[in-house]
């Protein structure tokens, strides 16, 4: 072979290895940088209750509670331990069947140690701090991924949501 066209293969491998790894990196710190189910579950406290986990597994954990139709979905609220938990029912979302919302109102429950009774600032230093980013006009509303938080209240956190914004679902109409 010609030891030009040898430099010339040697260049194109460099440069196409180098670009791969680029984009790989790209690719993995986007994604260490968005929330997961896994690590979301680590840092919630809902009565036992985690994203993902099947309706049949939160009844046979919490009762049967009071059912709530819904569009696209359905609910279960418990009173006695402050939360209410929704589910989607569209067999095309990454959620069906499983859980996929959690709202809290009990002072049991907590998210990344954020509780009712807190106040509004210091929770959201610990969304920020969790790569939550706060989105313009909408009040207490944070977005990492397809993952929301919304905080409730003036001063102090009164109820929190968690929820799972499928995106593949967000062009429905129930």
């Amino acid at each position: 072979m010609n030891s030009l066209y040898v430099r010339i293969m040697v260049v194109v491998a460099a440069t196409l290895l180098t670009l791969f790894i680029a984009a790989l990196h790209g690719c993995t710190s986007k994604i260490d940088n968005q929330e997961t189910y896994y690590r979301l579950n680590r840092n919630l406290d809902a009565a036992g209750v985690q994203f993902y986990q099947r309706e049949a597994e939160v009844v046979n954990l919490l009762g049967d509670g009071e059912y709530m139709p819904g569009f696209g979905g359905h609910g279960r609220d418990y009173k006695d331990k402050g939360i209410r938990v929704s589910f989607i029912d569209d067999p095309d979302g990454m959620m069906y069947g499983r859980v996929s919302s959690i709202d809290y109102y009990g002072a049991d429950c907590s998210i990344y140690g954020i509780k009712q009774g807190d106040a509004i600032t210091e929770a959201e230093t610990v969304l920020l701090k969790q790569n939550y980013k706060k989105l313009e006009n909408q009040g207490f509303v944070y977005k990492n991924g397809e993952y929301w938080i919304m905080l409730q209240g003036n001063q102090q956190v009164n109820a929190i949501s968690v929820d799972f914004r499928d995106e593949r679902l967000m062009d429905r109409n129930y």
